[in-house]
Parts: structure tokens; C-alpha cells; sequence
């Protein structure tokens, strides 16, 4: 048996690793949001491409009728001088697919303007405007005046570096992030549905996501109409459903139009086993039985799912009186999951 997925990690560091992805997924829909309406544009959500006879996969890729390629990365940078550098050195790589190709390199807002200085005093960015055609772009998350938008902008003009796509006009890039630095604000009525129809992004996600992503999205419509029967007829607790991650990736490809990795699917049904919504009868094969169905941990005051979870592979703190060390109540299930 394979080690479990939260070994050695805390609750925290895992509820951090579904964040941080969670972020990335919302960044990469503002921007697809973003690319829909420029004409001549065509959004790569999921692309891989051949730079020097290396494939590279990074977080999206806009290609313009007029052969102009932008190629989008999220780097949140370690500190750490070799990590810093290669993540910086990977992105600017991304240039070479063409001539005609710029990169945005998207930094946390909070060190975002520390983090081109430092690339500059490094020798990894240049400020002459026909140095390497990298462009940093800060980014956060902000609630100001109860209105939830994710912002965009420039974090200094230390470089003379600006996007290639002045033929857009009004909404070049150019133009919104060098020459009016008005930036870019997104509110959630633009990236939501496009965050609906794609729940994952170009980097591997945690067990925990993708665990999320086949609760709400896939297991579903892994059941028939005879399991759904079945379980009024019998008053069930919760949908039985036996499956492989082989079984698992198809259905995902199937209803998410996106091909995930076997070894991503495994990990996410060994988590959903370490919480108790599914189980391994035979420990030598890879076949698992969700528990599917409304997640419910007694006590608990959250309603996410992701949280939830949580919840039952750490604990939800304080027992309530007369709480034995028993293992939480098991899914309950009330009806059928609303289809979208």
C-alpha cells in the first residue's frame, strides 16, 4: 500500500496546495474570459508545445491571426536563488517558441515588484525594450468595497519591455498595462462559468482538487439510472460506486474534455479513502468503492466541499460532548446530485 497522501503534511499545507491551485485555475479562466472577446484570438487553455525539441506546458498560450503568440505563466518564485532562477529562466524560455512570441510572467502582488528588481540585479531581465520580450504582471485577489476582482497591472516600469499587440488597439495589452497603466480588473461574472467548464489548469493538482473536481463533476455521471434507483428502492446511505483510476480518467476526459494523468486519479481516490468516502476491499488491487453522495461531518460549521474533507482526514477540532473516538458519521446522502 502506497503511502498516504497526507503523511507528513498538516492541515494547513494541504488546505494551502488547494488554494494556490484553486488561484492558478481562477487566474488562467480571467484570462481566457479576457481573450474571448479579442478578436483574431484563440485561447490554448490546456496547450503543449515544442521549444527546441522539448515539450513544454505552460499555463496558457493565446495565438493571434497576425502570427503574434503570447504565452502566459504563473510563478509564485521561490526565494530560494536556484529555484528562483530556473522558474525565471523557464518562463523566459517560453519566448523561444517564435519570434513573434511574448511571455507575461505572473508574480504574487505582495513581492511581485521585489521580484523584477531582483531579476534585473541578477542578470535574468534586461531594461533596453529589445531585451528579452518577458513582461511581469502582478496579480491578487481583492474585496475592495464588498466587489470581489482579481486585479492585473504592471508592478514597476523598471523596463521599457511592453506586448507586442498594439494591432488589438483599445484592448491591447500594450496600451492597458505600459502606456494607460489602468491594469486589468476581473470580477468573478467573467471567470465563473468559464471556471465551471474548466475546473483544472496546465500543473498538476493536488489530491485534494482533483479528489474535489470527480466529487462534484465526474461520479455522477459514472451512475446509471439503475443506481439511482437503487438507492430510493433500498434507502441506501449513500451511492455505491466501484471504480479503477483507469475507469476514473475516462469518465474525467469524457466530461471534462481534458486528458489527466492516471497517477493524478490514483492519488485523489487514495485521499478520498484516508477520509472515508471510499474504501479498498482487496489492498493489492486497484479498485476502490466511493461512498458517494452529500458529505456531511457532524459538528462540523463548514459547507465546502473541499473543507469538509478536510474535516474528516484531520479532525474538526474540539469533540462535541459524549463524542467517543469512533470514526466520524460516514456520508449521507439525501437525492441524486443536480446535474449542471
Amino acid at each position: 500500500m502506497s503511502r498516504k497522501s497526507t503523511d507528513n503534511f498538516s492541515r494547513n499545507q494541504v488546505a494551502d496546495a488547494f488554494s494556490n491551485y484553486d488561484q492558478s485555475v481562477e487566474i488562467v479562466c480571467c484570462w481566457h474570459s479576457w481573450f474571448a472577446d479579442v478578436d483574431g484570438a484563440v485561447f490554448d487553455h490546456y496547450p503543449c508545445v515544442d521549444i527546441g525539441g522539448v515539450d513544454c506546458t505552460p499555463d496558457f498560450l493565446v495565438s493571434f491571426d497576425e502570427g503574434y503568440r503570447l504565452v502566459g505563466e504563473l510563478c509564485r518564485l521561490s526565494m530560494e536563488h536556484k529555484g528562483f532562477k530556473s522558474s525565471v529562466e523557464q518562463a523566459i524560455g517560453y519566448s523561444n517558441l517564435s519570434p513573434e512570441t511574448d511571455v507575461m510572467l505572473l508574480v504574487p502582488h505582495d513581492y511581485a515588484d521585489q521580484a523584477e528588481k531582483r531579476m534585473l540585479d541578477e542578470g535574468l531581465l534586461r531594461t533596453e525594450a529589445d531585451s528579452e520580450p518577458v513582461v511581469v504582471l502582478s496579480f491578487v485577489r481583492t474585496d475592495a468595497n464588498r466587489v470581489t476582482q482579481w486585479v492585473f497591472k504592471r508592478p514597476t516600469q523598471f523596463r521599457k519591455v511592453s506586448f507586442r499587440d498594439q494591432f488589438v488597439g483599445e484592448l491591447s495589452l500594450h496600451r492597458k498595462m505600459t502606456v494607460t497603466l489602468e491594469g486589468l480588473k476581473v470580477p468573478p461574472k467573467y471567470w465563473r462559468d468559464m471556471k465551471i467548464r474548466f475546473p483544472l489548469c496546465n500543473d498538476q493538482p493536488p489530491a485534494l482538487y482533483i479528489a474535489c473536481v470527480l466529487w462534484e463533476k465526474v461520479f455522477s455521471a459514472m451512475l446509471t439510472d439503475d443506481d439511482y434507483v437503487r438507492y430510493r428502492i433500498e434507502k441506501l446511505r449513500h451511492l455505491p460506486l466501484h471504480v479503477t483510476p483507469q475507469t476514473v480518467r475516462e469518465a474525467c476526459e469524457e466530461q471534462l474534455g481534458v486528458k489527466v494523468k492516471t497517477g493524478w486519479i490514483r492519488d485523489a481516490l487514495e485521499l478520498l479513502e484516508e477520509a472515508r468516502l471510499a474504501e479498498r476491499p482487496n489492498k493489492t488491487k486497484e479498485e476502490f468503492d466511493i461512498k458517494f453522495g452529500k458529505v456531511l461531518v457532524p459538528g462540523s460549521t463548514h459547507n465546502e466541499l473541499h473543507l469538509l474533507i478536510l474535516d474528516r482526514l484531520f479532525g474538526n477540532g474540539e469533540p462535541e460532548p459524549g463524542a467517543d473516538s469512533a470514526p466520524q458519521q460516514e456520508t449521507l446522502f439525501s437525492g441524486p446530485p443536480s446535474s449542471e
